[in-house]
């Protein structure tokens, strides 16, 4: 259905017609690409570039687009927890109809942080503000709720704040384990809706978090692990899970059937710290921290991003490393159609670096996102992009994802 060209990815009319091939071309450049790994010479390889082409614009603007949704009609679940809204509207439609309100009740929510697909055109909203997970059903109704701390088999309580869903509706989680060392593990784990059971599937290294944040004088805290390589992780519609390692760019995919298979590491050239971009970068980083509070009569959890006060630390006062991590963290994720994509760190004003990886962990392609964007979600054919202006507000763009 696409020709590899020398500027990308293009779809001829006639073979629109015919089934998508894309998928299939990938996994015979995979096992090149294999081949050419074990000889050593992967350096050399060039990957196909994908385009994408956009489709439509939001004509509204949110604070910060925690993720989205979309149903089978085309219309988007957007969840803002910076501008604390819950809306579902047309793209391009210029119009958005708000879900619920603000509140404690049985359909109302003090944190919208994110909403993930359920089976059947129903949503999971993930409810910060009020500590709770709520069901919405595809017209938007609040039908069920599910508190996010819950009690284990050994007596303990696991925090299940689901970053990704399955399409039989299971919810995907990190637990952190403890502080004390430099590098820390944290589990992905999986909770049952059905059986209320948390299965644990991967581990994945963190940044130790307990070391306090350097000082900073009058200035806002840097958080101690800004700049700190960590894993990240993803999972695909059928629960499959990956896992990319921070230390050699290798992806592992924890199958369905419970298989393993790992894939051979990926030279990336490191992005230099220089002087000239240092506090250009460290506003781009802390613009993009989202800080989570604890307390309120709700006992719920809050939101809040970038610096306080709208300052940005002095650059003398972080202990800036050589070379920006390999990959940006919570920027990796999975396509419908199995593939996963991670994103790599770039400079302030460089075009975001898209790698794509099949079911084996081989890079298969590239892809660059227009600068300010990240990717926010996926629907049928499509995938959604967040656009950041000169403001700070997010637009929601959707662009044509090649078959």
């Amino acid at each position: 259905m696409y020709k590899r060209t020398d500027v990308g990815v293009r779809q001829t009319t006639h073979e629109a017609m015919m089934m998508p091939r894309t998928a299939r071309q990938l996994a015979r450049l995979a096992t090149i690409l294999m081949a050419a790994a074990a000889l050593g010479c992967t350096d050399a390889l060039e990957y196909p570039q994908i385009a994408l082409s956009l489709e439509v614009s939001s004509r509204i603007p949110f604070g910060y687009i925690g993720g989205i949704r979309e149903l089978s009609d085309r219309r988007v679940v957007v969840a803002d927890p910076l501008g604390i809204a819950l809306v579902t509207m047309v793209l391009g439609a210029g119009t958005a109809d708000t879900i619920g309100r603000v509140g404690s009740g049985p359909e109302e929510y003090r944190q919208p942080d994110r909403v993930l697909a359920l089976p059947g055109d129903s949503t999971l909203l993930v409810d910060l503000g009020n500590s709770r997970l709520s069901v919405l059903d595809p017209d938007g109704r609040f039908c069920e709720h599910y508190p996010i701390a819950r009690q284990t088999a050994s007596g303990g309580q696991a925090l299940i704040v689901p970053r990704f869903t399955d399409r039989l509706g299971r919810l995907y989680f990190l637990a952190e384990g403890a502080g004390g060392h430099r590098i820390a593990r944290g589990a992905v784990a999986r909770f049952d809706r059905t059986t209320r059971s948390v299965d644990t599937l991967a581990l994945v290294a963190l940044p130790d978090r307990s070391r306090p944040p350097p000082p900073t004088g009058a200035g806002p805290a840097i958080p101690p692990d800004l700049f700190e390589p960590r894993d990240d992780w993803a999972v695909a519609e059928d629960g499959g899970v990956a896992t990319v390692s921070s230390r050699d760019y290798a992806i592992t995919w924890v199958l369905p059937s419970g298989n393993v298979v790992r894939g051979n590491p990926v030279s990336v050239e490191s992005v230099r710290v220089e002087d000239a971009h240092r506090e250009e970068l460290l506003e781009q980083l802390m613009a993009s921290q989202l800080t989570m509070r604890s307390g309120g009569e709700s006992g719920g959890i809050g939101m809040s991003r970038g610096a306080g006060g709208g300052r940005i630390p002095d650059v003398d006062r972080i202990e800036w490393p050589e070379t920006l991590p390999l990959i940006r963290p919570g920027r990796v994720v999975a396509t419908p159609d199995g593939f996963l994509w991670t994103e790599r760190y770039v400079l302030p004003g460089h075009t975001p670096v898209i790698d794509v990886f099949n079911r084996e962990g081989a890079k298969t392609a590239e892809i660059a996102l227009p600068v300010d964007r990240r990717v926010v979600g996926f629907g049928a054919g499509t995938v959604y992009l967040a656009r950041k202006d000169e403001t700070g507000l997010e637009w929601l763009e959707r662009y044509h994802l090649p078959s």
